[in-house]
């Protein structure tokens, strides 16, 4: 089975869906956090130590590089099926970095390779295609089974010990839709909001621009041209990976109490646990702030 990392389908970006995901979902809309420069617990002036899953993939290899340049993070780990070749890795990331190929479909041994460390953040931006996936069942299996598992595995049973989890998600999750990629986004951020991690971060990013990969989508391309030519005039469509990456970085860092107020976030919930999320607009402002 191949399958390939987080990746942004077709998704119809242009249109306005506030008011239909509130016809869909009965809850109330979100509330605008009132954000300070100070954590509750780990901030930016704390050093931590950071695990990363789907870094082979788009926004992943951005994310990795960040989180190897930063001084922030004094080891950082990666886990997924492969790993990053080591010539394509900076120079001087070895001193820091750790890679482990994982079997997501082994959860017992998946358990004890993440637990193995206490890492303060976990980042996840697995994520795949239903047509790459092969079938919705598949797809599910990838998409959100895995990111769940690995979350979990990672998290730490030691109550005394405060982690933050950091998910790249979708701009139009919904675990009510019809459609099958923004239910699973949907109901992944409820499942990973639902795990108990003192921090819960989730991005919604719009359509993702300036992707790198071996095969490609007419339509897709079309569609992202179009939103990186509508980007001149807002920010809330679509977003370059590497400035979505760098945004990911900091919000781990800083965590919810101390985002910088341009990240624009707020609180969410989809009938369980509550989470943070950051949308398109905000990761854009983020990713301009010189952190």
């Amino acid at each position: 089975m191949s399958f390939w990392l987080h990746s942004s389908p077709i998704q119809p970006w242009l249109f306005s869906t506030r008011r239909l995901s509130r016809r869909r979902v009965s809850r109330p809309a979100p509330r605008v956090l009132t954000l300070s420069m100070h954590s509750s617990f780990a901030t930016c002036s704390t050093r931590q130590t950071a695990l990363i899953i789907g870094a082979t993939g788009q926004v992943g290899q951005h994310l990795l590089r960040e989180l190897l340049a930063s001084s922030h993070f004094t080891r950082v780990t990666e886990a997924g099926r492969r790993v990053t070749p080591a010539n394509k890795l900076p120079s001087a990331a070895t001193s820091k970095l750790e890679q482990v190929v994982i079997d997501f479909e082994n959860t017992e041994g998946l358990k004890q390779i993440l637990s193995k460390e206490k890492q303060d953040v976990v980042f996840i931006t697995l994520g795949t295609k239903a047509k790459l996936a092969g079938s919705p069942a598949n797809f599910e299996k990838i998409d959100r089974e895995y990111v769940v598992n690995a979350a979990k595995a990672a998290r730490s049973t030691d109550p005394e010990h405060r982690q933050r989890i950091v998910y790249c998600s979708s701009g139009m999750s919904n675990p009510s839709s019809s459609a099958l990629y923004i239910r699973s986004k949907g109901l992944t951020e409820k499942a990973l909001a639902d795990l108990g991690y003192s921090d819960c971060i989730i991005f919604n990013p719009g359509m993702l621009q300036n992707l790198h990969r071996d095969y490609s989508h007419t339509l897709e391309t079309i569609l992202s041209r179009i939103a990186s030519f509508l980007s001149y005039f807002t920010w809330r469509l679509g977003i370059d990976v590497d400035a979505l990456a760098k945004s990911m970085r900091i919000a781990g860092e800083f965590g919810t109490g101390a985002l910088p107020f341009v990240a624009e976030a707020s609180e969410k919930s989809w009938g369980g646990a509550t989470f943070t999320t950051v949308g398109n607009r905000g990761a854009v402002r983020l990713s301009r702030e010189p952190l």
